[in-house]
């Protein structure tokens, strides 16, 4: 399951529904992740921060050329984002600047790929559409699966990145790095927020190009 942006009166509202089940449907367990369907083993990386990504089996990530960002990326509702802009533009600014070094265009309409993120500075329990039901979140024609129940567990200070196939509705790659902490609170500095954003996409093996897709 998965996420994205940018539009039209159409294409908002297909980005407002991608964006709403981006962040339920994939989950990630704190110390195993689930491998039912989707997902590798949890692993630790240097400053103490966890990162783990699942995608969807026998998708071909090879048709996918271009990306647009959910709905509520777009806005300036902070929701999702500890009611700071500053940090959901930061956030957005290295998303958008991972996946062009990956080869993929920014479309304006009718993107390949819907791609969301939000934040959790607490311990969250995801369950199903849990985190990412809530009004705004995605939006009505952005997400349509619904085939997820399991239960995840994500540490204090996580960021998750989804992607939504634009075309199914059906979210095709998750990733999220937990533990982004200074002390008791979610850091926000502005190096450690790139940090999580670029180990999060050490986990995306595709590229638009083709080049080392695997």
């Amino acid at each position: 399951m998965i996420c994205l942006t940018k539009r039209d009166n159409g294409m908002k509202k297909i980005l407002m529904i991608v964006a709403v089940a981006c962040m339920g449907n994939f989950g990630y367990a704190q110390t195993t992740a689930g491998t039912t369907a989707y997902g590798n083993t949890n692993r630790v990386v240097e400053g103490g921060m966890i990162v783990n990504s699942d995608k969807a089996l026998n998708t071909d990530f090879s048709k996918y050329k271009t990306f647009g960002f959910a709905s509520q990326v777009q806005t300036k509702n902070g929701l999702f984002f500890l009611n700071d802009y500053v940090l959901k533009n930061l956030i957005k600014h290295d998303v958008w600047h991972e996946l062009e070094t990956r080869g993929y265009d920014m479309a304006q309409q009718n993107p390949d790929l819907i791609v969301n993120f939000r934040v959790f500075d607490k311990p969250v329990e995801i369950k199903g559409f849990a985190g990412g039901t809530e009004t705004g979140y995605w939006g009505t024609e952005e997400f349509r699966d619904v085939d997820s129940q399991r239960t995840y567990k994500l540490d204090a200070g996580s960021i998750i990145i989804q992607m939504v196939d634009r075309t199914t509705g059906k979210m095709v790659w998750q990733g999220y790095a937990s533990g982004i902490t200074d002390g008791k609170i979610f850091d926000k500095d502005r190096e450690k927020i790139a940090e999580a954003v670029s180990l999060i996409f050490n986990e995306y093996n595709n590229r638009a190009d083709n080049l080392g897709n695997r």
